[in-house]
């Protein structure tokens, strides 16, 4: 990958399922343990596609076999890849995939479905800063849910690129989509949020340094394979 560059991948990995007994080779014995945990085979195969597709991509830019991608996670659970020019970021839920890769700096992507915006109001004040929730105010019920889903998956994106984790309250900053958010005398915060608004049915956002262009694609088993 060039200097200073963004690309982000977006699957279903529902879609995939028939090469689940492939992927399983590329996960070290961490992810392996972390697959057994699930208690359905659906999940462990679901989870199995998104650390393969991840190493798998990780590889490619690496030019080495998956398994031997250096790749580690923090003490939240955040992937790293040491030695490397690159950042990553890995967010899956239910059958949602997305991976970014960086050589512009620290990351983070999120993923939902659409549909778990159905509930959101009562979580307002939670996901959003005072300034949001005037707008939202103004909203019909189901475009303010809408709404305050794609702000948890914009900050959710935030927190994971800043390295705050849970010890920052998604209501403590506003984050407009592609504008960076700012915190005074916190330059290393100034990350730009970037919404992703296809396919239809998942809301996703990444956030990275400001200023740096995002690339991203769909990826189609009818057009790319994990094997």
């Amino acid at each position: 990958m060039p200097a200073r560059c963004v690309r982000v991948l977006l699957l279903d990995a529902s879609r995939w399922l028939a090469l689940t007994p492939a992927a399983r080779k590329w996960l070290d014995s961490a992810e392996t343990a972390r697959v057994a945990r699930k208690r359905f085979a659906q999940d462990r195969e679901l989870l199995t596609l998104a650390y393969a597709a991840h190493r798998l991509w990780l590889a490619v830019s690496l030019q080495c076999d998956p398994i031997q991608v250096p790749l580690i996670r923090d003490q939240r659970g955040c992937p790293q890849v040491p030695g490397t020019p690159l950042h990553t970021s890995l967010s899956h839920c239910d059958t949602a995939v997305a991976i970014a890769l960086s050589t512009a700096g620290a990351i983070g992507i999120d993923i939902e479905p659409a549909s778990r915006a159905h509930g959101l109001s009562d979580l307002a004040e939670r996901i959003a800063h005072p300034a949001e929730l005037v707008t939202l105010d103004g909203l019909p019920a189901h475009a303010r849910e809408a709404m305050l889903l794609r702000l948890w998956v914009r900050k959710e994106a935030w927190l994971k690129a800043a390295g705050v984790g849970l010890a920052w309250e998604m209501s403590a900053f506003a984050a407009a989509t592609d504008a960076p958010v700012v915190f005074a005398g916190h330059p290393e915060l100034d990350l730009q949020v970037t919404d992703f608004t296809e396919p239809a049915a998942w809301y996703a956002a990444t956030a990275v340094a400001p200023g740096v262009a995002v690339d991203w694609a769909w990826l189609q088993p009818d057009n790319a394979s994990l094997a």
